[in-house]
């Protein structure tokens, strides 16, 4: 059995309790069918006796209408005595069919009928014969001495009969049923107890080798992977089961081996994580302390220098406040000179024309080359020490944007640590872009001072163009006022000149004042950006330490 397949003994199962529940089925059939049989026998006897007792009741009223007829011979009572007559003779003839179609329960029923048959001739022959004899009186005597001598003891016979048929044939039929009834009931409860026995055989054969099995699977469910897997031997589903479960903890053991091998691994790739970290951090501790410390150096040079611009401007401007004094003192001498030199210039005015346009445009030309002279080398030497502040500048912004752009990348490889020192980063960035955003503009600053420059050259061309111009007047000017001429243009240009001169000072020293204020702003401002960027670099290595706490805590 262990060989058959579950699939074929459930479909015994099938077969078995099919089979049974036909016998079941057959048997009630059966026994439905022998009562009915039975029943439909029974129910011929009780016509054969319902006819019998219709059959005494006719010939009742064919007694009664033969004694009117003999007392009272009206046509009426024939009529009803005919009638009477081959109403009983009609029922005679219908129990003889019955009897001759087999539907009677004994051999003598045909011939009990052919009798009373005979009677009922015997009868009616012998009350036409005594209607013919006429006297009513004797022929009713007559009658009823026919009547109880040959018709009714037949009749009587055959009632009994056929009551008696009937009761022993209800008694037969009863007693049939029942035992029929009784071998239906024990054979169904023979056929139920057959299944249901042999049912229960094979579910067991079924059904116990899949709870093992079930045990077996909980078991191994619950990691017990000593359970003994039962069925292994069989050749039909179980055997499979079995065999696949066998696969199934054999794999549970490999995992488990696996997962025991997988922890080991994982505590090594942790311990050698937390190493890597480790190394990291003291990495990036080293080079952002290194990178740090020249940041602070880089800032506090850039702050002293702020402190030298400071010092600077500061003397440039003091110089230029006593620069403005004394040129405000020489503008007052130059004053009186310039007085003198009109009234003598009125007493050459009748000399010419051409002498006097001739000295203001070579005192213009000799102003005006002086002046552009003089803002030219300013500019220069302005450019020269602001090109090389801008320089230094320009060297710190890159040096701090190189800075940040490390502290950024090691951020970056921080991940979610790192977001704060990331900020920071991300400040000291924008501090180097604003410090190189402001050397920009200084260097745009530098540039206009360079197309003042040009500017200046042009000038001075103009300046050589219009001392042309005096040298071709100054050649048509005659010799007879050269004496007085040239003394009072002496005078007069040199009084211009130093005029000039002394205005030219006072306009650059003016200019000297605006450019050591500026550059005190300036110098402010780097210092301002230089306490920032002390405070961002200390900002910065605090968050690089509580940065590399976390990963040595990790």
């Amino acid at each position: 059995m262990n060989n058959i397949s579950l699939r074929l003994q459930i479909i015994m199962i099938s077969l078995i309790t099919t089979m049974g529940l036909f016998a079941i089925g057959f048997a009630y059939y059966f026994g439905n069918k022998v009562a009915a049989e039975h029943m439909l026998m029974s129910q011929a006897i009780d016509a054969r006796r319902q006819e019998a007792i219709d059959f005494q009741h006719i010939v009742d009223e064919l007694r009664i209408s033969s004694k009117q007829v003999l007392m009272h011979p009206t046509e009426s009572a024939n009529k009803d005595f005919t009638n009477n007559l081959l109403a009983a003779k009609r029922i005679a003839s219908g129990v003889r069919g019955t009897s001759e179609h087999g539907h009677g329960h004994g051999d003598d029923a045909g011939s009990e009928v052919n009798n009373i048959a005979k009677a009922l001739e015997n009868y009616g022959s012998a009350i036409v014969q005594l209607l013919q004899g006429g006297d009513g009186k004797n022929n009713n005597e007559s009658a009823e001495k026919i009547a109880e001598s040959e018709l009714l003891p037949l009749i009587r016979q055959f009632i009994d009969g056929e009551r008696k048929k009937y009761i022993a044939m209800n008694s037969e039929v009863y007693e049939a049923i029942d035992s029929q009834r009784q071998f239906m009931y024990s054979f169904i409860f023979l056929i139920t107890i057959a299944t249901l026995a042999a049912s229960l055989a094979i579910g067991r054969r079924v059904s116990r080798p899949i709870l093992d099995m079930a045990t077996a699977m909980h078991q191994l469910a619950e990691g017990n992977l000593n359970a003994v897997v039962p069925g292994l031997e069989r050749q039909d589903e179980i055997g499979s089961m079995a065999a696949a479960m066998a696969v199934f903890r054999n794999n549970a053991e490999k995992v488990q081996a696996l997962r025991v091998e997988q922890e080991a691994l994982r505590h090594r790739s942790e311990m050698e994580r937390r190493q890597i970290l480790s190394e990291l951090a003291e990495g990036f501790a080293a080079g952002l302390g290194s990178r740090l410390d020249r940041v602070g150096a880089a800032v506090a040079s850039l702050d002293s220098m702020a402190i030298s611009l400071r010092g600077s401007a500061n003397s440039s401007l003091t110089a230029s406040t006593d620069a403005t004094d004394r040129s405000q003192a020489s503008s007052a001498v130059l004053s009186s000179v310039a007085a003198a030199t009109e009234e003598l210039s009125r007493s050459a005015e009748e000399i010419g024309s051409l002498v006097g346009r001739a000295t203001v445009t070579t005192a213009e030309a000799v102003t005006e080359a002086q002046r552009t002279d003089t803002i030219v080398r300013g500019l220069s030497e302005a450019a020269s020490r602001i090109g090389e502040i801008v320089q230094l500048i320009g060297k710190i912004a890159r040096q701090t944007n190189m800075l940040a752009l490390n502290a950024t990348i090691e951020a970056a490889r921080a991940g979610e640590a790192g977001k704060g020192f990331s900020v920071v980063a991300g400040e000291v960035k924008s501090l180097a872009r604003q410090t190189s955003e402001a050397t920009d503009e200084i260097e745009q600053q530098i540039t206009a001072i360079a197309e003042a420059s040009v500017n200046a050259v042009s000038a001075i061309g103009t300046i050589k163009e219009a001392v042309e111009n005096i040298d071709g007047i100054a050649a048509g000017i005659d010799m007879a006022v050269s004496q007085q001429i040239i003394a009072t243009r002496d005078i007069s240009r040199d009084v211009q000149q130093v005029a000039t001169a002394a205005q030219d000072v006072l306009i650059s020293v003016g200019e000297t004042s605006e450019a050591a204020k500026a550059t005190g702003r300036f110098s402010q401002d780097i210092a301002s950006a230089a306490t920032d960027l002390a405070a961002q670099s200390t900002q910065l290595r605090e968050e690089a330490s509580h940065f590399l706490g976390t990963i040595r805590s990790a």
